[in-house]
């Protein structure tokens, strides 16, 4: 999961000027649907939001351990061919 923050943000002649840590650059209107934005922003996750992505990262880490386990079995059974 990559979280992505805001590097830069500055208002000039009626638009919000937005850079974030992936690279991204936004330029946009400032109007009251930015504010309305802003203020999504603050909305901090639930219990039950916290939980499910804790499992969906557990879920993700048993998938990646399980990849690697079947990559060293296939190089088994080829090793075992020759």
């Amino acid at each position: 999961m990559t979280i992505v923050q805001i590097v830069t943000e500055e208002i000039k002649d009626g638009y919000r000027y937005t850079t974030y840590s992936n690279g991204t650059a936004v330029k946009e209107i400032e109007t009251a649907k930015t504010v309305e934005l802003e203020e999504l922003n603050d909305i901090q996750p639930t219990n039950g939001e916290l939980i499910q992505a804790e499992l969906l990262l557990s879920q993700q880490k048993i998938i990646a351990k399980q990849e690697s386990i079947d990559e060293t079995l296939a190089a088994l059974l080829l090793s075992q061919q020759k």
